[in-house]
């Protein structure tokens, strides 16, 4: 039932955010590794190209969050919907990280030597 949602997911991100794309001038042909979706009320969190990205629900405004060197994966939105968490590959390692859904820079959560990935929020928001 996961990999079913986890499909359909992916399928709306596809319908809902390329008419975004498209009005930002990116080129549509390199858009096919679009992955890890994400949706909250309000937007939709997918990686691509290493990076972390967001659109409204309605796949306007798409905007890159995370521009950084190493790899970002696992988007999770806050149950608010005004955070959204995500693993971080820098210096060899992988880290969980929030960054607010408007932008800004990442706030860096875990230093453990071995690979944290991100799963959700708690139900309260509290924790990663």
């Amino acid at each position: 039932m996961k990999k079913y949602f986890y499909g359909l997911s992916f399928l709306l991100l596809l319908a809902v955010a390329l008419p975004g794309f498209l009005a930002e001038g990116i080129n549509i042909n390199d858009t096919k590794l679009l992955s890890q979706p994400a949706i909250s009320k309000d937007h939709i969190a997918f990686c691509y190209a290493g990076d972390l990205w967001v659109a409204n629900i309605d796949g306007k405004g798409v905007r890159r969050l995370t521009s950084a060197e190493g790899d970002e994966s696992d988007p999770a939105f806050s149950p608010d919907g005004k955070m959204i968490a995500f693993s971080g590959e820098y210096d060899g390692n992988m880290d969980v990280f929030v960054v607010p859904v408007e932008g800004g820079i990442p706030k860096r959560l875990t230093w453990h030597p071995g690979a944290d990935v991100v799963r959700e929020f708690t139900p309260c928001g509290s924790a990663v």
